[in-house]
C-alpha cells in the first residue's frame, strides 16, 4: 500500500509540474531560459547537465537492451571486425542468407542493425567516435541473397532533369487489411511483408495494442529500409506500403 501511495504521489507531482510549465507565458519562458543559461555556465550546472544527459542515455540503452534481442556485446564485437575491415579496404560486405540457416532473413537484418547500435552506444570511443561516423557512411540493405553493407559515395553534384522526365505513373497500392486473432503474430506478418511484399502493395494490421517496446521493435525493423517502405506504427494499428526506391511517390 505504501509503495502504491508513493508512486501515486510522484505521478501527481510530475503531472502538476508539466501543467505548470505548459501554461507559462512567452515572457516567463524567456526568463526560465535565461536562468538556465546562467546555471549552465557554473561548474555545478554543467555537472548537473552532464548527469541528466547520462541518465537519458542510460535509459535509452536499457530500453534497447530489453526490447532488442540482438543488442548484445557478442554480436557487436563480431560486427566490429567487419566494419573495421570495410573502413580499411573500402570494400563492401555481404552476409549471405545461406550461411545463417537457423534465423530468418529479417532476423539477420535486425541482428546486424541492432549490433551496430550496440557498437555505437557502448564500444565507440571519443573524441573520434569512429563507429558513429562509420554508420553515416555505411548503408544496410536487403538483397535476394543476403544483407549488404555498402559504403555510400559522397553526394557530389546532381544532374539536371526536365519536368517531363520526372512525371511518373501513379499506381494505387493493392490493399491487404488484416485483423489478427493472435495479437502477437503481427511480427511474423510484418517480417513476411518486408521480405516478400511486392512494390505498390500495402499491409494493414488493425485491432492490435502495441506497447512502447513493441513500437520500438516495429520501427527498428525498417532501419535502413526507409527508401523502400512508407509505414506508420501506432498502438492500435500498423500500415505499411512498399514503394519503388527508384521511383518514390511524390508526396
Amino acid at each position: 500500500m505504501e509503495e502504491s501511495s508513493l508512486n501515486s504521489t510522484a505521478e501527481t507531482s510530475t503531472s502538476s509540474l508539466e501543467d505548470k510549465y505548459r501554461n507559462l507565458s512567452k515572457e516567463q519562458l524567456l526568463e526560465l531560459l535565461l536562468a538556465f543559461q546562467s546555471l549552465i555556465k557554473t561548474p555545478e550546472g554543467q555537472q548537473l547537465f552532464v548527469q541528466k544527459i547520462n541518465q537519458s542515455n542510460n535509459t535509452l540503452i536499457q530500453r534497447r537492451t530489453n526490447s532488442m534481442p540482438y543488442y548484445r556485446e557478442k554480436f557487436a564485437r563480431e560486427l566490429k571486425v567487419t566494419i573495421d575491415a570495410m573502413l580499411e579496404d573500402k570494400k563492401n560486405r555481404i552476409y549471405l542468407y545461406k550461411n545463417f540457416k537457423t534465423i530468418s532473413h529479417n532476423s539477420l537484418y535486425l541482428r546486424i542493425h541492432q549490433s551496430f547500435l550496440f557498437l555505437i552506444d557502448n564500444l565507440d570511443e571519443g573524441p573520434e567516435y569512429k563507429y558513429a561516423k562509420a554508420r553515416e557512411s555505411i548503408t544496410i540493405s536487403k538483397r535476394s541473397d543476403g544483407i549488404l553493407l555498402e559504403l555510400v559515395d559522397s553526394l557530389g553534384q546532381p544532374d539536371t532533369i526536365s519536368r517531363e522526365d520526372t512525371k511518373q505513373v501513379k499506381e494505387k497500392p493493392s490493399d491487404s487489411s488484416v485483423i489478427l486473432k493472435d495479437r502477437k503474430s503481427w511480427k511474423e506478418l510484418v517480417d513476411n511483408f518486408i521480405s516478400n511484399g511486392e512494390i505498390n502493395s500495402r499491409l494493414v494490421i488493425n485491432d492490435i495494442w502495441l506497447n512502447e517496446e513493441d513500437i520500438e521493435i516495429a520501427n527498428s525493423m525498417f532501419l535502413g529500409l526507409e527508401d523502400q517502405f512508407i509505414y506508420k506504427i501506432r498502438k492500435e494499428s500498423i500500415v505499411i506500403i512498399r514503394i519503388d526506391p527508384l521511383h518514390p511517390p511524390q508526396l
